[in-house]
């Protein structure tokens, strides 16, 4: 089990605790590089003869028969998926394969932060009842999830 040590960020100068690998960013700083380097990204795709491309449909994979009947009726207009991805504002297609369903809706935002920035409206939004709870649920699906791992939250109507 890895414990937590308190560090010195080498970038900002700010005290975090981290990994025992001496040497890392604070979270801020990694945030800063990724956000960094995801704008560069999204800006290289704007080359001559990309900007009439159509975009694809996007989709969200949505499982189980609680979350099902969530979306469904309104209740659940959050996502929180691990890592950063690539959703735009616009139509999405939500549903899921397995159970046979889907429905388009419109996402309205798409925000990038880490797991421990998530704020009760999210959290709760997504339907769950407490930070831990959250962080519980998401290690369903992502096993490897920490509090300082970057998540993308997307929201639809």
């Amino acid at each position: 089990m890895v414990m937590p040590i308190e560090q010195k960020c080498p970038k900002c100068g700010g005290r975090f605790f981290g990994s025992d690998a001496i040497g890392d960013n604070c979270t801020r700083c990694v945030m800063e590089e990724i956000d960094s380097e995801v704008t560069k990204y999204l800006k290289s795709r704007k080359k001559e003869g990309e900007k009439n491309m159509k975009r694809a449909l996007q989709a969200i994979l949505i499982a189980g028969e609680k979350m099902k009947e969530d979306v469904l009726s309104g209740k659940k207009k959050i996502t929180i998926r691990e890592g950063y991805r690539d959703y735009t504002k616009g139509p999405v297609l939500i549903g899921c394969h397995l159970l046979d369903w889907a429905t388009m809706k419109n996402i309205i935002s798409v925000t990038y932060k880490t797991l421990d920035d998530v704020t009760s409206k999210e959290y709760e939004a997504d339907g769950f009842k407490s930070k831990g709870s959250m962080f519980l649920g998401l290690r369903k699906f992502y096993p490897d999830i920490e509090w300082n791992s970057p998540v993308t939250v997307i929201e639809w109507e």
